[in-house]
């Protein structure tokens, strides 16, 4: 509850007791009500609602801009006081929210300013960090968000919700992070739908405020590539509407249209790494000799270099039929997933089956044979891991049996 817009001047002490009196006494009676039931069932949720202006200020409100800013400092108090017995104490910051209420302040103070009411409300758009007005619904949002399980680590926070949106937490293992001029952040947006609705992608500039490279994570094999691989932290960063990257809550679906061919690339790169090993070992197979004869003309070797063959005869096949696939314009999600488990697997057993024939020469950097096996491994894990591929075919096959 605010007051009519008045210069400091002007305002009475009543004025001011009143607005103190709604906005701030009243979470402190309300709170001091329910907190000891709250400690008795030793769990709960505290969520005040405060105002941009309790951080930022404005004209002409300074009793609400004051009580605003006491409401955030009493929930980080209330944060401290009552994590032992297992509660949370957030406090949600809405801009302005387009209500008759703001309508009748914005009047009010357009006409003190002898300006039109659209006037008005440009000055206060233009006064809000992302210069667009909230409706109820984000406030909501927000503090259902804060409600729900997801948020239960959340304590002493304050979250800014005034159009636009603020992005807040880590990201570790961000690849091509160093360096760039932007990234793509991965947003829940939507958190009472399931993960894969709710999610948005945003283009985040990397010199917005808050958003921090920490470091570039040291790596096996040091297959970072260009700008390694980031740890970032995002401390509420603030993105307008227009850096969404698709449509709103198409952040999986958008992801998932370039993982399911960028599988398939994957795959083709690394068979040609397995290929180059296979060479290798076949040529040193031939040269060396053990036990009176040549490795290639012991039976355990030559099953070695059958077996790769034939798993890199059957990769090759799986992906150009994945790949033709995709090019019909087909979805190739399942036998994306497909290829990507049977490939990564291989291509690992390839290159250990090169370094074995190769034995000493194998772990020595005379031959790459080293540095494509500390590579390799990663392959099983990013743009999904096995496990979960697995997991996802098996879902596949068991649905289409009805």
């Amino acid at each position: 509850m605010g007051p009519n817009p008045a210069p400091i001047q002007d305002l009475t002490e009543e004025e001011f007791d009143r607005v103190l009196d709604i906005n701030l006494r009243g979470v402190f009676l309300t709170t001091r009500a329910v907190v000891p039931h709250l400690i008795t069932q030793k769990s709960g949720r505290i969520i005040n609602v405060s105002s941009i202006v309790g951080q930022t200020g404005f004209a002409m409100i300074v009793p609400y801009a004051a009580s605003k800013f006491a409401v955030i400092g009493v929930t980080q108090c209330l944060a401290h006081e009552l994590a032992p017995y297992g509660i949370t104490a957030n406090n949600v910051c809405p801009g302005i929210v387009e209500t008759a209420l703001h309508s009748r302040v914005v009047e009010q103070f357009s006409a003190m300013q002898g300006q039109t009411v659209e006037e008005g409300w440009d000055y206060f758009r233009n006064r809000i960090p992302l210069h667009r007005f909230q409706t109820p619904r984000d406030l909501g949002e927000m503090v259902a968000f804060l409600a729900s399980d997801r948020a239960q680590n959340i304590t002493g926070a304050t979250f800014n919700v005034d159009g636009g949106w603020e992005i807040n937490g880590r990201k570790w293992f961000a690849t091509g992070a160093e360096g760039s001029a932007f990234a793509i952040a991965m947003v829940i947006t939507d958190p009472s739908v399931p993960a894969h609705k709710g999610v948005t992608m945003f283009l985040v500039p990397t010199d917005a405020p808050g958003f921090r490279l920490i470091r570039s994570v040291p790596t096996m094999g040091g297959h970072g590539g260009p700008g390694g691989h980031g740890e970032i932290d995002f401390d509420r960063v603030r993105v307008p509407d227009s850096a969404i990257l698709g449509q709103l809550g198409e952040g999986f679906k958008m992801a998932q249209v370039r993982l399911t061919p960028a599988r398939l690339t994957h795959c083709m790169r690394w068979t040609g790494v397995a290929q180059r090993s296979l060479e290798i070992a076949a040529a040193y197979a031939k040269e060396r000799d053990a036990f009176g004869k040549k490795l290639s003309e012991h039976q355990s070797i030559q099953w070695m270099i059958a077996d790769s063959e034939i798993e890199l005869h059957a990769s090759r096949l799986m992906v150009m039929q994945a790949a033709w696939k995709h090019e019909r314009g087909d979805d190739i999600r399942h036998e994306s997933s497909i290829c990507k488990v049977f490939v990564a697997e291989a291509v690992n057993r390839v290159i250990d089956r090169a370094v074995q024939i190769c034995g000493a020469l194998g772990i020595s950097t005379d031959t790459p044979l080293e540095h494509f096996y500390r590579e390799a491994r990663a392959f099983r894990i990013y743009d999904g891991p096995s496990e979960v591929h697995r997991m996802v075919i098996a879902r596949n096959v068991l649905r289409s049996r009805g």
